[in-house]
């Protein structure tokens, strides 16, 4: 059969050599199934996780070799373009849409065009938007010029999304190895279009080394984890005799190879290789990167050279930059033939056979000679006219390799700019935080105002990405430098205030809210509209803030002071955070008003594109209805919230949206599902120092875990919220973490310290906290008395919490109390069956398993 070998469509990924498939049969049946699954038209994601070398790779080469039915697609993400928005996406969007890596701006337009006039018609006046993440040349629409910049790359990953399910109908096995090192931007992407991948004939097989960084199932779609472990012995020797089969190497040996290897593949067949090339264990270096650093010295001069200056270009490089940049100090052609061991020629471009081969060989070259290098690449692609993003990010970083602090300041300006406008908020702050390193030094002349421009900028980002001693840093800086300017001065402290509101410390936000609303007392009350704007939102901020503090009836009035300052100003946002703050409010307040509020704030934040409006909005709508047990209106919203913030990129507010949706999950009796999301946000929230956020992970999750029989890490989880409450300010939630605690003693059968912590309890607080926390206390009293033997005690409490929870609207603490009545002595048959008819109604329609919710009998 004849056949034409056309141009190549599909994604970069990995080839070469492969070793012997050894094990993994158990690992190998699970990607196998998923992705006769997908075939069938059901899909999903599988996220290998593992240590460097252990085998990831190898056994999703098996799978490949195997899918016989679904189209393949491979990606491989490289650690130097981390800090490039779209890299990856580009990759995976162009393969999609059938145009070439190597297609110029002007033709990649033509066919985006082209494609979408096919296929997607109704997202053509998107086309400037997805002509971003391809880096393509496309003519303006009005869609896209009436969108803010800052609303972009949410319409940008919408639809991406749509033109990746056009184009991949059929089965498809999507590879994504390394997927820790895809961009943010990128990952943003494609999770937005794997949340619906249940319902597409997609498997999803990524590997990754960390799950809490690129892409992983963290940005919010489904996915199962395989944990690949070391080989066992048996399997090792097996390995390992394969790959020394022709070197007549005795068995002692390969157990000494195996013991040194400690089950990693990788480790193996380096010391495989450096065993039969020096023929004794004895001259065998002791780690794996000194073995690769001593096959590397190995080499010919020479060859070691160009080894060296090929890791300066990263992990993968097309040989033409190559020659264009580096290649006179070599013989041409470039010998690459003879770095088979270490580079490969994959798909046009050359790879390093692992990235630690790239690191260990650019690690060989002294400081002074890399930064010539990087120095001579940022010069060779420095553009005639601007830069693309995928030039200006490798700008950004050969420049800021290089030394040249003026360049690498312009550039990593210029893509943190960039980043930023798409939303790629991690990238953003990478390129700023490099951008400003460089200002600072002697001979970048620097103006001050662009510096403190760039430093406001960082101090916005990091915020949203969670690196909040980075964003107190900037604004600390930008008010250094423009401390002159009232309306900036009003603006800063506003800043400064929310982030202390995010770090959880209320009470000192008060203070910066005041001192930028004392700023703008040199301004006339009915002045300019961004005099005006920017007293609604410092007014604003004060309410939530004070809404934070149980202070409603405060936080209501200084929030209706801002309106006529939002509305007078014309800035639709401002208007919006007022209608949002005040639904908090009067929801607090039980007011029918809340209702009202959001209904207004609603559109005017779809209208802007604004979902970190949109989804603080959806946060406080599903704690009403957590509070009101209308749970399953209430997980919808935290999930709709959780995929709002992830469109934003704000990182923080992402994890508090799925600890929202844990607390749910905890509530119901569903530990296991609660336990991974509630240690993942309280990882993010860690990372970020948002002690609030902290506290309230270990507040829900030592009473999750101390309801499912793990009581000791319960009670020291539970402990830890309640001294951080209390070092925060917060004496209604050290009241919450006292019942809770007394919560798990029961459960723990532990009857003395949950009356202990009952007395101790601050029924004032708790009452500020609101009437669930005093339904909880007064049913756990009475569970307690009940075990202890005070029946009449106990009826009495059980009793008081149904009559508090029936008033209050808190109905299932009323149903707990009502089965905890129904288990006492001397409770008639009949009517012990009406309260657990009666409670099971309520909780059953609630989710909750009831059977795991209550203290043992």
């Amino acid at each position: 059969h004849a056949s034409l070998v056309g141009r190549r469509i599909e994604g970069r990924g990995r080839d070469g050599r492969v070793a012997a498939f050894v094990g993994r049969e158990a690992e190998l049946a699970v990607l196998a199934e998923a992705l006769a699954g997908a075939v069938a038209g059901s899909g999903s994601v599988v996220e290998i996780l593992g240590d460097p070398g252990i085998g990831k790779s190898r056994l999703v080469h098996e799978l490949i070799s195997r899918a016989t039915d679904a189209r393949v697609v491979r990606l491989t993400c490289e650690p130097f373009a981390m800090d490039r928005p779209y890299f990856m996406a580009r990759v995976l969007l162009r393969t999609a849409l059938q145009i070439p890596f190597d297609a110029e701006a002007e033709e990649a337009g033509g066919r985006l065009m082209e494609w979408l006039h096919a296929h997607l018609p109704d997202w053509l006046d998107h086309a400037p938007l997805l002509a971003v993440a391809i880096d393509a040349d496309v003519p303006d629409t009005r869609r896209v010029d009436e969108l803010g910049a800052e609303f972009r790359a949410v319409r940008l990953r919408l639809a991406a999304s749509a033109v990746l399910h056009a184009a991949f109908a059929a089965p498809l096995l999507l590879v994504v190895e390394d997927a820790m090192w895809m961009d943010e931007a990128s990952a943003l992407v494609l999770a937005g279009a794997l949340e619906s991948v249940a319902a597409t004939p997609w498997f999803g097989c990524f590997t990754t080394r960390d799950l809490g960084q690129g892409l992983s199932s963290r940005l919010g779609f489904a996915a199962r984890s395989l944990d690949l472990q070391p080989l066992g012995d048996q399997l090792a020797q097996e390995l390992a005799a394969v790959l020394t089969d022709d070197a007549g190497i005795p068995h002692s040996e390969l157990v000494e190879l195996c013991s040194r290897a400690k089950g990693n593949p990788l480790f193996l067949l380096e010391l495989a290789h450096a065993r039969r090339e020096l023929g004794s264990l004895d001259a065998i270096p002791g780690s794996l990167e000194d073995l690769i650093g001593a096959r590397i010295d190995r080499l010919a001069p020479a060859d070691r050279s160009l080894l060296r200056h090929a890791a300066v270009l990263g992990d993968r490089f097309n040989p033409r930059l190559f020659d264009r940049t580096l290649g006179d100090a070599f013989s041409s052609p470039v010998p690459w033939g003879r770095l088979g061991d270490f580079i490969l020629l994959d798909q046009g471009e050359l790879r390093f056979t692992h990235d630690l081969v790239r690191r260990v060989a650019y690690a060989g070259l002294p400081f002074r000679r890399r930064r010539e290098l990087h120095l001579r690449i940022a010069q060779a692609l420095v553009p005639r006219g601007e830069p693309d993003d995928a030039r200006l990010g490798l700008l950004a970083l050969h420049f800021d390799g290089s030394g040249h602090h003026s360049m690498a300041w312009k550039y990593n300006r210029m893509a943190g700019d960039r980043a930023r406008e798409n939303y790629a908020t991690v990238e953003a702050t990478a390129f700023l935080e490099r951008a400003i390193n460089n200002a600072r030094a002697d001979d970048a002349e620097v103006d001050a105002a662009d510096l403190a421009d760039a430093y406001e900028a960082l101090a916005d980002v990091a915020l949203l990405s969670g690196r909040f001693d980075l964003s107190k840093d900037g604004l600390r800086a930008a008010r250094r430098l423009r401390g002159d300017e009232p309306i900036v001065v009003a603006r800063l402290c506003r800043k400064e205030g929310k982030l202390r509101e995010r770090l959880g410390k209320h009470e000192a936000a008060l203070p910066w809210f005041r001192k930028g609303l004392a700023a703008l007392q040199a301004f006339p009350q009915n002045g300019e509209a961004a005099v005006a704007a920017e007293r609604a939102r410092l007014l604003t901020e004060l309410g939530s803030t004070l809404l934070w503090r149980q202070k409603y009836h405060q936080a209501v009035r200084w929030s209706m002071d801002a309106l006529p300052y939002a509305l007078a100003s014309g800035d639709r946002r401002a208007e919006a955070h007022v209608y949002r703050v005040l639904e908090w409010g009067y929801m607090e307040l039980h007011d029918d008003r809340a209702y009202e509020f959001r209904a207004l704030a609603e559109p005017i934040y779809e209208e802007l594109g604004d979902f970190i409006g949109l989804g603080v909005l959806l946060v406080n709508g599903g704690v009403s209805g957590l509070l009101a047990g209308r749970w399953s209106q209430a997980a919808d919203d935290f999930s709709q919230a959780r995929t709002a913030f992830q469109r934003a990129g704000d990182l923080v507010n992402v994890a508090q949206a799925a600890a929202n949706l844990a607390e749910i999950y905890v509530e119901q009796g569903h530990y296991e599902e609660a336990e991974p999301v509630l240690r993942e946000a309280r990882r993010v929230w860690r990372s970020s120092g948002f002690a609030m956020g902290v506290a309230a992970v270990n507040n829900c999750l030592g009473r999750g875990l101390g309801r499912s029989g793990r009581a000791a890490e319960g009670v020291e989880l539970l402990r830890d919220a309640k001294e951080r409450f209390g070092q925060l300010g917060h004496p209604p939630y050290v009241a919450e973490s006292s019942a809770r605690l007394a919560e798990v003693h029961a459960f723990a059968s532990d009857w003395t310290a949950a009356l202990a912590e009952l007395d101790e309890l601050n029924m004032t607080a708790a009452e500020e906290t609101g009437p669930q926390v005093v339904a909880l206390a007064m049913r756990i009293r009475g569970t307690v008395l009940a075990r202890s033997g005070d029946v009449e005690g106990a009826r009495e409490w059980l009793q008081r919490c149904r009559a508090i929870g029936d008033k209050q609207g808190v109905e299932w603490e009323a149903a707990l109390a009502a089965l905890e009545l129904a288990r006492l002595p001397r409770v008639g048959a009949e009517e012990a069956d009406l309260l657990r008819r009666n409670a099971s109604v309520v909780l059953t329609s609630m989710g909750v398993d009831i059977e795991r919710v209550l203290p043992p009998l």
